[in-house]
């Protein structure tokens, strides 16, 4: 019933989601070659920097979509009309969950991979590659210093990050819209605003641990020198403790939103 659960939860996404994703890569290739080059040959103008402007706006919103529009469909599917027929069928609370979090999961990383993929496209022209094979030893310096970690390093945090961060925030998405189903009237806004609430305490955590460890960067500094050079490896600790969050933020989603499917579904 799972494989069934999920064929379904898929097909039902990807009928808009496709749609909004498409266009990501018409996008790309038009900046790439009407754009980039243009830019190379005549500097910054309005049209370039507008077009650059427009793609990465695209970009924000078509990542913002998709969260949006799975969590709606998430509302639909268990908690309106639809979950008089999705509840019914001889399916435990756990495999609806389940199936959720998995076709969530595979769209935020279809997301992420068409958002990855479109950069790529858009601005690793030939020229942008002679550019920073020319200049490769001073940008590495540039990321060592700001970051506090190596090329490897990074791109191996975005991966770790991209994959089990898309698996955990579908499961926070359906914990807080589950949450939201605990209360008799305007659900849907408070699942908004649980999920809001969620995100600005992991931001706030991350805030103060961040401004902490710079602080103390700063105190651990020589006052002999005229040069002051901060420690910026606990940007990588940052990385850790919000995949730590999200992590933990997700397993207890999970369960929740079992326990409440399970127990305090009030359908409407």
């Amino acid at each position: 019933m799972l494989g069934k659960l999920l064929k379904y939860d898929l097909r039902s996404l990807s009928k808009v989601l496709l749609f909004v994703h498409l266009p990501l890569l018409a996008l790309a290739c038009i900046i790439r070659f009407f754009v980039i080059n243009r830019l190379f040959v005549h500097g910054p103008e309005f049209f370039t920097l507008s077009a650059i402007i427009v793609g990465f706006a695209y970009l924000v919103i078509v990542g913002f979509v998709t969260q949006i529009y799975y969590g709606l469909y998430i509302y639909r599917n268990l908690f309106t009309d639809q979950g008089y027929l999705t509840l019914t069928l001889p399916a435990s609370a756990n495999a609806h969950v389940l199936s959720k979090v998995l076709s969530g999961f595979i769209w935020i990383s279809i997301d992420q991979i068409f958002i990855y993929a479109s950069i790529l496209i858009a601005f690793v022209t030939p020229k942008v590659v002679h550019i920073f094979s020319d200049n490769k030893e001073e940008f590495f310096n540039i990321m060592d210093l700001t970051l506090g970690m190596s090329p490897e390093q990074f791109i191996f945090w975005v991966v770790v990050i991209s994959i089990l961060g898309g698996l955990f925030q579908a499961m926070i998405i359906i914990g807080c819209i589950c949450v939201g189903q605990l209360f008799n009237k305007n659900r849907a806004v408070i699942s908004i605003v649980v999920y809001f609430i969620y995100l600005t305490s992991m931001q706030l955590i991350t805030f103060f641990y961040s401004f902490s460890s710079s602080w103390s960067d700063q105190l651990m500094t020589s006052s002999g020198t005229d040069a002051i050079f901060f420690s910026n490896s606990y940007i990588s600790e940052i990385f850790i403790l919000s995949l730590v969050l999200t992590i933990a933020g997700g397993i207890v989603s999970y369960f929740l939103s079992v326990w409440i499917i399970k127990k305090k579904v009030n359908l409407h």
